[in-house]
């Protein structure tokens, strides 16, 4: 399926969430599938659709937008390593699966790091950085 890999300022490793749902609530609350701590986000402010092909990002609820790789958006199809920003945190989209003893959406975790893998962290997490820099 895909995974998103969530950065806030000053944090070392991201937090990776596997999605594995075509409908993806993002939010504050506890209702939501993938809960992140931030407080510009309510529940239920963001949906992540699959319809098949596509990946789709969308503002919903009181949300009016998020920024999409620096620009403000309301929907918008993802592509791999898309950068999202809402509020002081950086979503990273990836288009594969998280590799084992990853988490899944909505359970919060940290990718299990070896070798390649932590190449591919450093590089998302500059990623983050020059997003959050540029925004």
């Amino acid at each position: 399926m895909a995974s998103l890999h969530s950065f806030r300022a000053g944090q070392v490793r991201p937090k990776a969430y596997q999605v594995y749902k075509a409908i993806t609530v993002i939010g504050h609350g506890a209702d939501a599938d993938l809960t992140l701590a931030e407080p510009a986000l309510r529940d239920g402010e963001l949906r992540l659709l699959f319809d098949g092909q596509s990946w789709i990002l969308e503002a919903t609820g009181g949300m009016r937008d998020f920024v999409h790789n620096g620009k403000k958006r309301r929907r918008q199809v993802l592509g791999d390593g898309d950068a999202l920003r809402m509020g002081d945190t950086v979503l990273i989209f990836s288009m594969t699966d998280l590799e084992a003893g990853a988490s899944e959406a909505g359970v919060e975790g940290e990718a299990a790091p070896d070798g390649a893998r932590e190449d591919g962290l450093l590089y998302l997490s500059k990623l983050a950085e020059l997003s959050v820099r540029t925004m």
